[in-house]
């Protein structure tokens, strides 16, 4: 079984730690228990994704230009400097939830 729970403490190119903090980020590998044997599959999976505690923290990290790779928040944001950006809380429902579909025309 591989299972590691190291905190995050990687210096920015600068020698300092990043601005959210070493506490509110660490590598997603780092926070998951797996059979030796799935080892370069997990890597590949979550080797270089980060897990922030919050958004502001995701954000920072995600798009700061010296690391550049996806963050997940606890709460399920995506940051992702790629492109993609998804959003959260499985089954709160957005304001538009509430509106009706519109309908097809009948002429």
């Amino acid at each position: 079984m591989w299972c590691t729970a190291v905190v995050l403490a990687a210096p920015s190119s600068a020698g300092h730690h990043w601005e959210v903090g070493k506490e509110n980020v660490q590598m997603a590998l780092s926070l998951v228990c797996y059979d030796s044997e799935v080892h370069k599959a997990m890597e590949w999976v979550f080797g270089s994704t980060f897990v922030c505690r919050e958004m502001d923290s995701a954000m920072k990290v995600a798009f700061d230009k010296n690391i550049m790779r996806k963050t997940v928040t606890l709460e399920g944001d995506i940051f992702d400097p790629a492109g993609t950006l998804t959003g959260g809380i499985y089954g709160l429902k957005g304001i538009l939830f509430g509106v009706p579909p519109i309908s097809k025309p009948t002429r």
